[in-house]
C-alpha cells in the first residue's frame, strides 16, 4: 500500500497537499496500513462464533476507521472547498452577465433571418439556408438554423417506449412491501425482485 503523492519528479500543487496530509496524519496512515494488512489473516471460511465474532470485530474496527477518516477528509477540504465556491462564483457572475448580451445578440440576430427566410418563400432547405447565410467583413459566418425541440403536454398520452421505469419508486415500493420477518411477496410486472444478503455489523 503506497502513499498518496509519492510520485518523482516536479511537485505539483495537488502533490504538495498530499505529501502535507500525508506529514500531518501520520497516525490515520498508518493505521490504515495495518488495517489493509489485516486481509492477510482473514480466514477463507469460520465454523465457529468465536471466529465468526471477530471478523465482526474486524468489521466494527474498520468502520469506525472510515468514519474517521471522513470526518478528517471533510475538515481537510472545506477551506479548499470554500476557495473553489468562491471562485466559480466570480468566473459564473463574469460569464453570466456577458453571456446574457450574446443571448440579445442572437435574439435580434434569428429574428432579422427569420424574416429573411419567410421573405425568400424558399422552396428547398438548401436555398432557405442559402438566403440567410451571411459572412461579416471579420469573417463571422451566420445562417439560421432550424431545430426542433419538445415539451410535455400531456404525459398520460406518452407512448410506453419513451417511458423508462421508475428506479426509486420501485425500491419504495419493495421497502413498503417487506414484512417484518424480512420477507416480500411483491410482484411487479417486468421486475424480478430478488433478495440480497449481506451482513450488517454495528458497533
Amino acid at each position: 500500500m503506497s502513499l498518496v503523492g509519492d510520485n518523482s519528479g516536479a511537485v505539483s500543487e495537488a502533490e504538495k497537499i498530499a505529501q502535507n496530509l500525508n506529514e500531518k496524519h501520520r497516525d490515520l496512515v498508518q493505521r490504515g496500513i495495518d488495517l489493509w494488512k489485516m486481509r492477510e489473516r482473514v480466514p477463507e471460511a469460520v465454523d465457529n462464533p468465536t471466529d465468526a465474532d471477530r471478523l465482526s470485530e474486524g468489521v466494527r474496527v474498520i468502520d469506525a476507521f472510515l468514519s474517521k477518516t471522513e470526518e478528517t477528509r471533510v475538515a481537510e477540504k472545506a477551506p479548499y472547498w470554500e476557495a473553489g465556491k468562491a471562485v466559480d462564483s466570480w468566473f459564473t457572475s463574469l460569464k453570466t452577465n456577458v453571456a446574457s448580451t450574446k443571448a440579445i445578440l442572437l435574439k435580434v440576430r434569428t429574428a432579422y433571418d427569420v424574416k429573411v427566410a419567410e421573405a425568400a418563400m424558399a422552396s428547398t432547405k438548401e436555398e432557405i439556408k442559402e438566403a440567410t447565410f451571411t459572412r461579416s467583413i471579420s469573417g463571422v459566418s451566420s445562417s439560421l438554423k432550424t431545430t426542433w425541440m419538445h415539451r410535455i403536454d400531456r404525459p398520460e398520452k406518452i407512448p410506453k417506449k419513451y417511458l423508462s421505469p421508475d428506479d426509486a419508486k420501485i425500491r419504495k415500493a419493495i421497502k413498503a412491501a417487506t414484512k417484518p420477518d424480512g420477507s416480500c411477496d411483491l410482484k411487479i410486472e417486468g421486475v424480478t425482485i430478488y433478495p440480497y444478503q449481506e451482513t450488517k455489523v454495528r458497533g
